[in-house]
């Protein structure tokens, strides 16, 4: 019964997620700006509560599953065809990527320290232009034009400072339709399905199915 409601938390997580990135894709009519901003509000703690819980469960089951000592071929075994498994981790000054396939092919890449500033810097604008949305009490159409346009800026700088690594790093990414990825960092409250190739014109979501675990160990313990 845990192991199934877990699996369910992760669900959910999935699906507030995605939610949360097609309303960061939306400008809202005026009379449904308010209902927009509770549901924004909403999410994000509905967000917030899952990635909660399951970080207070991920040590449950690991005897219990087999997951006490799980390495890359556990993950890869557990990988479909079509879908690719992408780690991000921090540390002080770099981000580091690590993917991996059902092939049991790895690529790993550290990404340089004026790289890992810029996309640290974009979230944040990210994050504060959709602030600058949920406070404004006085959005002209002419405001929200400006603050998507601003968002698309910021979020084709970080297409091309995260999916634009992956692009170089993954040789067969093109024929991947399911990014699967654990985050790290600042990198947490960013929807990576609203990422913007401003060359195709075209969010990520547009292109790749997005999912997201909070670990390879959770992964795997998801599909067992």
């Amino acid at each position: 019964f845990k192991a199934k409601k877990v699996k369910i938390k992760i669900e959910e997580l999935n699906s507030y997620k995605q939610q949360l990135s097609k309303l960061y894709q939306t400008i809202p009519k005026k009379n449904e700006r308010e209902t927009y901003k509770d549901r924004i509000k909403d999410l994000e703690s509905n967000i917030s509560e899952s990635e909660i819980y399951l970080s207070s469960k991920l040590d449950e089951f690991k005897e219990e599953l087999g997951l006490r000592n799980i390495n890359y071929k556990d993950i890869s075994s557990k990988l479909k065809d079509k879908e690719i498994y992408v780690d991000f981790a921090k540390t002080e000054d770099n981000y580091f990527v690590f993917t991996l396939d059902n092939k049991n092919n790895i690529t790993y890449e550290k990404i340089d320290s004026n790289t890992t500033i810029n996309i640290n810097k974009n979230v944040k604008s990210f994050r504060e232009n959709i602030d600058t949305l949920l406070k404004s009490t006085d959005l002209t159409k002419e405001k929200l034009n400006t603050l998507n346009s601003d968002a698309k800026i910021v979020l084709s700088n970080l297409y091309e400072n995260i999916v634009g690594n992956l692009n170089k790093t993954i040789s067969n990414i093109k024929t991947k339709d399911t990014l699967i990825f654990s985050l790290d960092g600042v990198l947490n409250f960013l929807p990576f399905e609203a990422l913007y190739d401003k060359t195709n014109k075209q969010y990520l979501i547009e292109k790749k199915n997005i999912k997201y675990v909070p670990s390879g160990k959770e992964f795997v313990r998801l599909l067992n």
